[in-house]
């Protein structure tokens, strides 16, 4: 397995992604004018790794004013088919996305239950919202480079200490060119 060098920060599930961006929109909505353009062009991103297509023909919007930190709202509908196979209507949707203590999320799925099209946009829904993408670049991590980049307790404790040493080796440095500079500006007087 090879591992991410796009990026040190681990990837997140794209519901995470959604959810601290709606919230940080919202908290730079009243006093930061550009940061809140920011975070809505981000939001607009998300937008393109929702699902489309296969009957989710309009797309996947999120519904930044409804939505929050605690709680996501899309906005969708399914292009229905007859069993002649013609298109023959849409059926609109939202679907909210709450965190789980259990589960990570939950989803509900609310409109009009036509052909039973709420099991498939559940699931559709909840494989989109749970893949994994590096937080920078947006490009989803398969699960098999997941375990890789991920460290380990022993490496985490290794870096740790690797920056608590280097810090030490500058403060016991720094303490030197002090001592220097003083002697100097005594010698000066």
């Amino acid at each position: 397995m090879e591992k991410r060098e796009n990026s040190i920060r681990p990837p997140k599930p794209l519901y995470k992604m959604i959810a601290s961006t709606v919230d940080a929109y919202h908290r730079c909505k009243t006093n930061n004018s550009i940061w809140e353009t920011k975070h809505e062009e981000r939001l607009r991103l998300f937008d393109d790794l929702l699902p489309s297509g296969s009957g989710i023909d309009n797309g996947t919007q999120i519904d930044i004013e409804r939505s929050t930190g605690e709680k996501i709202v899309l906005i969708t509908s399914f292009h229905h088919m007859n069993s002649g196979g013609y298109y023959d209507g849409w059926t609109e949707h939202t679907v909210v996305i709450k965190p789980s203590l259990i589960h990570g999320i939950d989803l509900l799925i609310t409109g009009k239950d036509r052909n039973e099209i709420k099991e498939y946009l559940y699931q559709t829904y909840w494989h989109a919202l749970t893949r994994l993408y590096d937080v920078e670049t947006l490009k989803e991590i398969p699960e098999e480079q997941v375990e890789s980049n991920t460290p380990t307790l022993l490496e985490a404790a290794k870096a740790a200490h690797d920056t608590m040493a280097m810090a030490s080796r500058d403060m016991t440095h720094l303490r030197g060119f002090k001592m220097l500079a003083a002697a100097i500006e005594k010698e000066e007087s």
